[in-house]
């Protein structure tokens, strides 16, 4: 999405909620991009960062299907980071065979300052909201989530 598009409301669909709500997303998608553009780690490793953020000493293949990233991108990314000094593996004491990574004080640092630039654009976009506004939308999106999740789930 182009930033002249990302400024022209007039290009997303008003009257449904679906479509305002993807049009949040991938607003929120390119604002995040953007801030990440000064940092020196791609995507993809920032989703791995971020998802050790909130589970640290996971496995390769755990951060693969929690990540939902391919393996080899995985794998690679893991190698970049732990060049960067930004995580570290360790074998499993349970199972030799499996190792497990985690955060370095550098990645967890990181984190903490990607943290706080998502927290900046969470609370652009829900200025001017009431906490009652805040509770029903929520309420919501939860509904709209469980109804996806078992749109998705359907074979």
């Amino acid at each position: 999405m182009e930033e002249k598009e990302i400024k022209n409301e007039s290009a997303f669909p008003q009257e449904n909620p679906v479509m305002i709500l993807n049009s949040i997303s991938r607003m929120f998608d390119f604002k995040a991009r953007k801030i990440a553009e000064s940092s020196y780690i791609q995507h993809s490793c920032r989703v791995i960062l971020m998802r050790l953020a909130r589970r640290d000493g996971l496995s390769q293949v755990e951060l693969t299907e929690m990540t939902h990233l391919k393996a080899p991108t995985v794998s690679l990314d893991l190698k970049k980071l732990e060049s960067m000094g930004m995580v570290r593996r360790e074998q499993s004491i349970s199972d030799m065979r499996v190792s497990k990574v985690y955060l370095t004080e550098k990645g967890k640092e990181f984190n903490r300052e990607n943290f706080e630039a998502l927290q900046s654009i969470d609370r652009s976009v829900m200025r001017g909201l009431s906490e009652e506004e805040i509770r029903t939308v929520t309420e919501i999106l939860l509904k709209m989530r469980k109804n996806m999740i078992e749109e998705v789930d359907k074979k």
